[in-house]
């Protein structure tokens, strides 16, 4: 299909083209919720039409669209992404895929913009104000494709299905007995504790220039307790960044169901590289995938397909000291 988009902004940040092939289709997240996704599916997405929301795009434009795109605002829902004629009529569906809604966001600026030209989807590169790089699936890049500027700091708001969620082990520990990695690790805690745990924006070159003192010398190995840290992998596959590991802290759970699918929401942070401001996500799981045991202040591991929203209307916050969660 030919697109009738509006061409991109000269500021755009850049895009990676992808072969079709390497980006991966919407079956292993609609088999979170069925195992008769050829039934079940078609028959949510005509279901959620009448209840249904048409989100508002970053920037207004008088170009006529070729396509629109449907939202929701339950903590599940879909978006579907539908061609329109010049009537603005439907024509078919192009795409569509299950959401989550999550209130935890991040300032971001967008680093890179990974798509296949023949589809209406992407996956951004996504620089925290901390330099941590995410890759997330644009839940809005239907309508936002050609509004987005590099070096432009957005609010995104950051959500994910889990495959399965299981209890990270507690007594899981590495001994670091590299030197160097040694050397690393007692710098950058000594700078972070100096600096009322908020990690300073030359962090690397203060780490390099650290030396331990007279009366730590010779600095000893560390044993770092794995079960109880965050940490985020992302894919390394080109054009699947987006499916990633994670292993994190909950911090809340509730439940919620879809068409008569129960799931849980655990908001979990899974990165503390600042401590001021972690990065927290809500993540839904099917109840069927997780042990009901598990609860709030629990780590877990997860794999993940991580999204990423940004709404026009939050990014009015810029102006104010609004903080991301």
């Amino acid at each position: 299909m030919t697109n009738t988009h509006q061409p991109p902004s000269s500021n755009a940040p850049n895009t990676i083209s992808l072969n079709c092939d390497q980006v991966v289709g919407h079956a292993d997240h609609w088999s979170c919720f069925t195992n008769n996704i050829a039934d079940d599916v078609p028959n949510w997405l005509q279901s959620h039409i009448d209840t249904a929301t048409l989100p508002t795009p970053l920037k207004t434009t008088n170009a006529t669209p070729s396509h629109i795109l449907l939202s929701g605002n339950q903590p599940i829902h879909v978006n579907q992404v539908i061609e329109i004629d010049s009537n603005r009529s439907p024509k078919r569906l192009i795409n569509a895929f299950p959401c989550v809604n999550s209130p935890y966001g991040q300032w971001v600026t967008i680093e890179g913009i990974y798509k296949c030209n023949n589809q209406i989807e992407a996956i951004l590169r996504l620089k925290t104000d901390d330099n941590t790089v995410l890759y997330v699936f644009d839940q809005y890049y239907a309508i936002n494709a050609h509004n987005y500027e590099k070096n432009h700091r957005y609010l995104i708001n950051l959500s994910a299905f889990a495959y399965s969620v299981s209890l990270s082990n507690r007594s899981e520990t590495i001994v670091v007995d590299e030197p160097e990695a040694i050397r690393y690790h007692r710098a950058f805690n000594d700078i972070l504790t100096k600096n009322n745990n908020v990690a300073p924006k030359d962090l690397e070159a203060q780490i390099a220039a650290w030396q331990p003192s007279e009366n730590d010398l010779p600095l000893e190995p560390i044993e770092i307790n794995v079960g109880h840290m965050c940490a985020y992998l992302f894919g390394e596959t080109i054009g699947q960044q987006d499916e990633a590991w994670c292993q994190g802290q909950i911090i809340g759970k509730q439940t919620t169901s879809f068409n008569g699918v129960d799931f849980v929401l655990l908001d979990v942070v899974i990165l503390r590289e600042s401590l001021d401001n972690p990065v927290v996500i809500r993540l839904a799981v099917n109840a069927d995938n997780i042990d009901a045991a598990i609860q709030v202040n629990d780590y877990i591991q997860a794999n993940i397909w991580l999204q990423g929203t940004i709404f026009m209307e939050n990014q009015k916050k810029a102006v104010t000291n609004y903080k991301a969660f």
